[in-house]
């Protein structure tokens, strides 16, 4: 058996990507299962060898209905088995493949009730394009778990546009709004970091929620409460109806449905919040250019912080506090040559020149605090 997995991005361009990808690797791999990752038609006729002789599946991860069949038709006439890993709702695909998807209604539904068991009434979500599954599948759940009434708004923006384009059409809304639900934790992140430049104490008056889960989130201040994506769990399902329908070709498809948990963190911590009016606060474009973040570099931090090892995690914290190299060698108990190996190797990876321009983008958005005791929880265990 073997598990082929379609990726259209570079796994080092897209977080949640590489997380599914490695899910399912790590998985395959406890079953013995041969696991590829193709990036186009022609890559995977390098295995024709491998998917003639022996059962193969193909796992798609689209954004959309139309990329979905965009997929499918770039690999259409080959004898493998289609299986959709994706986090918007089954309903806006067709029934020609098997699917591992995440349960957005439930997830929708426990965020509502854990803003309203704050005492929050006036809801927002905030998406950026009506164009992704992703966001329009937010916005259904929204609809029908949160009446007409209690919907102040939602953010329509073109894909092609920045996420400061959509923060700032939020900025313009002149409704009280006590709690924000955004589509996922990059959104709210930008959103948060725009309310810290002009009220410090913005958690006390607002909840705020988004869904992914990001480590990142996790480790910004206040931390953001997010609902995970569950791509371990999808992993693991996505090789488990691998297997099925190897066992039951019969079966002509198979679907999976992910259980998603809520991770309460700082950002919803205030009791019958009063609110707040976006369009009270003025933030100019220059502080607001400031404080967002490409998205890119974001996801660059997210991907080192999954993937790096112990030392690298050491030397995040030491650049977060400005720590300098000699006192970072010595509390490491490793050369000086060493550490400056392993910086040059992090400036490249996040594309800073120079190492204070690295050390001003982590400390904006890592809490050394938190980042230590991340470092702390996983040496004991």
């Amino acid at each position: 058996m073997a598990i082929f997995v379609y990726s259209y991005v570079n796994f080092s361009a897209s977080c949640w990507q590489r997380k599914k990808y490695d899910a399912i690797l790590r998985e395959a791999a406890k079953r013995r299962i041969k696991c590829f990752w193709v990036n186009s038609r022609a890559d995977l006729m390098r295995y024709e060898k491998i998917y003639q002789s022996e059962f193969s599946s193909l796992v798609l991860m689209p954004g959309s209905l139309n990329q979905f069949r965009k997929f499918r038709a770039m690999f259409d006439g080959l004898p493998l088995r289609a299986i959709v890993f994706a986090h918007h709702g089954a309903e806006l695909l067709d029934n020609s493949s098997s699917y591992v998807m995440s349960d957005y209604m439930t997830a929708m539904q426990d965020t509502l009730a854990l803003l309203r068991s704050h005492g929050a009434s006036r809801i927002a979500l905030f998406c950026v394009s009506k164009t992704s599954n992703h966001d329009v599948c937010h916005e259904r759940a929204f609809r029908r778990f949160c009446p007409d009434g209690k919907i102040y708004y939602f953010v329509d923006v073109p894909p092609e546009h920045r996420t400061v384009d959509a923060v700032k059409e939020l900025l313009s809304c002149e409704d009280r709004i006590d709690a924000v639900i955004c589509c996922n934790d990059f959104i709210a992140l930008s959103l948060a970091a725009v309310l810290n430049t002009v009220d410090p104490d913005w958690n006390q008056k607002l909840l705020l929620s988004s869904y992914s889960n990001l480590l990142i989130g996790q480790l910004y201040s206040p931390s953001i409460t997010s609902a995970s994506l569950a791509e371990e769990i999808g992993g693991i399902e996505v090789v488990r109806l691998h297997r099925t329908l190897e066992k039951n070709p019969q079966i002509h498809m198979l679907n999976a449905m992910m259980r998603v948990d809520i991770s309460v963190r700082q950002s919803t911590a205030a009791n019958a919040p009063a609110g707040l009016r976006f369009a009270d606060y003025s933030v100019s474009d220059t502080n607001l250019e400031k404080a967002l973040a490409p998205r890119t570099n974001l996801m660059r931090l997210e991907l080192f912080l999954e993937t790096c090892d112990a030392l690298d995690m050491q030397l995040l914290c030491g650049l977060i506090k400005r720590t300098p190299q000699k006192e970072l060698a010595d509390r490491l108990s490793i050369s000086t040559d060493s550490i400056k190996y392993r910086l040059r190797k992090i400036r490249k990876h996040f594309g800073y020149p120079d190492t204070k321009q690295l050390s001003e983008f982590l400390s904006y958005w890592i809490d050394p605090d938190k980042l230590t005791a991340l470092i702390a929880s996983e040496k004991s265990n």
